[in-house]
């Protein structure tokens, strides 16, 4: 009897374990928790509320109804929220074009993420994508 009892132990605690590891995919957590989606006379939306876990892109619209243009780099950060605490999501390792765009005043302009570029598949979930101090929450569901 006791050794049934061993044996689901350690059964449990492998799923566990495999849990785990697939919930820490993400480790690096975001240096700011909280980020508003307007500062400053930028607001930030997503083209879309929800997207798919096979989209091909997420697009950020940049809203600068400042008076002043606005420069940066073509890389958006995706973070995913896990557990009540964000996590960036890491970028597949190569090559980056430091490239910049501007950001006109009283425009809105766009920048988009390849999620082929991303390190991890879009798994459902809460998102959001980040610029510079503004962040546009989305929703990742999963692909019927």
């Amino acid at each position: 009897m006791k050794k049934n009892y061993l044996f689901y132990f350690y059964i449990v605690a492998f799923i566990l374990f495999l849990v785990a590891c697939q919930s820490s995919s993400l480790t690096e957590k975001a240096r700011d928790q909280e980020i508003p989606i307007s500062h400053g006379g930028i607001t930030a939306e997503t083209e879309k509320e929800q997207y798919s876990t096979s989209a091909e892109r997420i697009t950020l619209l940049i809203h600068n109804e400042s008076e002043e243009d606005l420069t940066s780099g073509i890389r958006l950060h995706i973070q995913k929220k896990v557990d009540d605490i964000w996590y960036e999501v890491p970028y597949r390792e190569g090559p980056v074009t430091e490239q910049g765009i501007i950001h006109s005043a009283g425009q809105t302009s766009a920048l988009s993420c390849p999620t082929s570029e991303l390190k991890h598949d879009l798994a459902p979930g809460e998102y959001r994508a980040v610029f510079g101090p503004v962040a546009a929450p989305f929703e990742v569901v999963k692909k019927n």
